[in-house]
């Protein structure tokens, strides 16, 4: 009974807040018309008439669909999750600028392909698009933490996938053991437990302790991270065309992530 009593009271302030799925939408950003037509599922099928108005089609289904989550991961990207949440992920936001997702995200943006940064571009565009106006209210999220969405650009996208290549890493526990042993007992306890890293392989940064005064703070911030993230594995394959019995070839994927909602994926 409280439940639904709740339910109803977060019904009447809030209200309904989906996105508009019929009819015409004015857009900017697009050269020509984009059709969306959305079947019993909600899964959007669109068709443009060249590959960027594509790309801000997804993009626009996605900004209406997942504002909010795409906003919350981008914030960790970003290193700004606690300006929207509060004290409580202050821990995110920090080890993720001394990571430096957006920095990476910055240089490699300049390393892509021209056509690869047009159709972030048109991507991003859509998703700020789609969130804006493909819906006559910001999301429940916003609305309940009193915030607004930020603009979203094409390098913070390229930030969301350093951040998911993290999220897959399945040796942290490992990574702070010998960490832990360091601290502890010094670098010779370390190497009568784990073989030292060959002086001769290159490096990008030399180990080092500062930044946080025990493991146990890494520790804590790794498992916040993980909380908002994910954590997991994958692993992908393909057979060519010549040994299959279509000629055609097959692409297989199996990610070990667990279950969420929103899910991780967007068909």
């Amino acid at each position: 009974m409280t439940s639904r009593i709740l339910k109803g009271l977060f019904g009447a302030v809030l209200q309904r807040r989906l996105p508009t799925t019929e009819g015409v939408l004015e857009v900017r950003g697009v050269s020509a018309p984009i059709t969306v037509r959305r079947d019993r599922y909600g899964i959007p099928h669109i068709t443009a008439s060249n590959d960027d108005d594509a790309w801000y089609g997804l993009g626009f289904c996605q900004g209406q669909d997942r504002a909010f989550q795409i906003e919350s991961l981008v914030r960790v990207v970003r290193g700004t999750t606690a300006q929207l949440v509060g004290r409580e992920t202050l821990a995110i936001d920090k080890l993720s600028r001394r990571i430096g997702f957006l920095r990476a995200a910055n240089d490699t943006w300049n390393l892509l392909a021209r056509a690869d940064q047009t159709a972030l571009i048109a991507f991003a565009a859509g998703v700020n698009e789609g969130r804006d106006s493909g819906s006559d209210r910001i999301p429940h999220e916003f609305s309940m933490l009193r915030g607004r969405p930020t603009s979203f650009v094409p390098a913070d996208f390229v930030g969301l996938v350093a951040l998911q290549a993290f999220g897959l890493s399945s040796n942290w526990d490992a990574e702070l053991a010998r960490m832990e042993i360091l601290e502890r007992d010094g670098v010779q306890a370390l190497e009568a437990v784990d073989h030292r890293y060959p002086d001769w392989h290159p490096v990008t940064e030399k180990p080092h302790l500062d930044g946080y005064s025990s493991v146990d703070g890494l520790r804590e911030a790794l498992e916040l991270l993980r909380g908002v993230v994910g954590g997991g594995a994958s692993n992908n394959w393909a057979l060519s065309g010549r040994l299959t019995e279509s000629g055609r070839p097959l692409v297989a994927n199996d990610p070990h992530l667990a279950p969420t909602l929103p899910p991780h994926w967007y068909l």
